[in-house]
């Protein structure tokens, strides 16, 4: 019975021991997730580009300063944006449209394209000290899609962006909130 009672004990001892592992593993994670975007409120920079097959910026000339433009100006609402970022403290947020070629259906072509939006900052590596970009936040790992009017991709990315750019904006504000509110600058 002795046996059965101490075998009993270390079972929940051993279980009490994960679940407090767990619980800690769990706020170090939350922790993190509130701080990785937290740059004591200074302002962020941005770069757009349009990249991929067939020449994309002359396939679609207007949708490269749209982005630019739909970034600068939400950033800028938020009163977040800077033309230079501030490295190595600071955060740089790209904005990127891959466009592809997917072929033609015998009645329009198909284009295949994809957004990715990343927030980066420089991190130092404690083993070498070198700095080193690192993506501390991501728009759910990209958006995907095809049309075979030029018109519908850029209606879908605008969309898709504009999303996006309010769940960074959003994020950033969390992380950042104490700071933004003592902030003079702002």
């Amino acid at each position: 019975m002795r046996v059965l009672e101490q075998a009993l004990l270390g079972g929940v001892l051993l279980l009490t021991s994960v679940v407090v592992i767990n619980a800690q593993e769990a706020q170090d994670f939350e922790d993190w997730m509130r701080t990785r975007l937290y740059a004591d409120c200074r302002p962020v920079a941005a770069r757009a580009s349009l990249f991929g097959d067939g020449a994309p910026e002359a396939l679609m000339p207007d949708l490269a300063a749209t982005l630019d433009t739909l970034v600068k100006s939400r950033l800028t609402a938020a009163r977040l944006f800077t033309e230079t970022p501030d490295l190595p403290n600071g955060l740089v947020l790209y904005v990127d449209v891959e466009l592809g070629d997917r072929g033609d259906d015998g009645r329009n072509p198909l284009r295949l394209y994809r957004l990715s939006m990343d927030a980066k900052r420089y991190v130092t590596i404690p083993l070498t000290g070198e700095k080193t970009l690192a993506e501390v936040w991501s728009a759910d790992h990209g958006v995907w899609g095809y049309a075979g009017r030029l018109e519908d991709i850029e209606i879908s990315v605008e969309r898709a962006a504009s999303k996006s750019l309010d769940e960074f904006v959003l994020e950033y504000m969390a992380a950042n909130e104490p700071s933004c509110e003592t902030s003079t600058s702002r």
